[in-house]
């Protein structure tokens, strides 16, 4: 059976399949997590991808991790307290590329960034990365995620 994650923002929901296979823990570590809400945002630095905290303390090793990210990835990244210039505490986040223009950058290093990539988006999410594209020009929408299993 496969698990999904169902991500729901302004009405419009999309759903990812966990690549157990190719990144057990990061898939384990989001899926003790579920489910999961608050503010998403666009992401400064990585292009056309949106992004959701999650606990700061949330740490997976590095699996399945990519520079080349394509649309409908979704990705884990952990950052250490005071590893990046002006962000003094640690951050976890899950986020996703909604179209082709994902490229990471680590910020305040500029650097390419190699996240794990855990899921990826099936079906038709275009509703969802248009919800995701509006965050760039209007801003933060709350966003929930939930799990699911087929």
């Amino acid at each position: 059976m496969a698990r999904y994650l169902v991500f729901a923002m302004e009405g419009a929901a999309a759903r990812a399949r966990l690549l157990e296979d190719m990144a057990p823990a990061t898939c384990r570590l989001v899926w003790e997590r579920l489910p999961l809400a608050g503010p998403c945002g666009h992401v400064m630095l990585g292009g056309t991808s949106c992004s959701l905290d999650i606990d700061p303390n949330a740490v997976a090793p590095e699996e399945n991790a990519a520079g080349l990210i394509h649309p409908g990835d979704v990705m884990f990244i952990h950052y250490n307290a005071r590893e990046r210039h002006g962000h003094p505490e640690a951050e976890s986040k899950i986020y996703w590329a909604y179209d082709r223009y994902c490229a990471p950058r680590t910020p305040g290093k500029m650097t390419p960034e190699y996240p794990n990539v855990f899921a990826e988006f099936t079906g038709d999410s275009r509703a969802f990365f248009e919800a995701c594209r509006k965050t760039f020009l209007e801003g933060r929408r709350s966003l929930t995620i939930t799990g699911a299993v087929e």
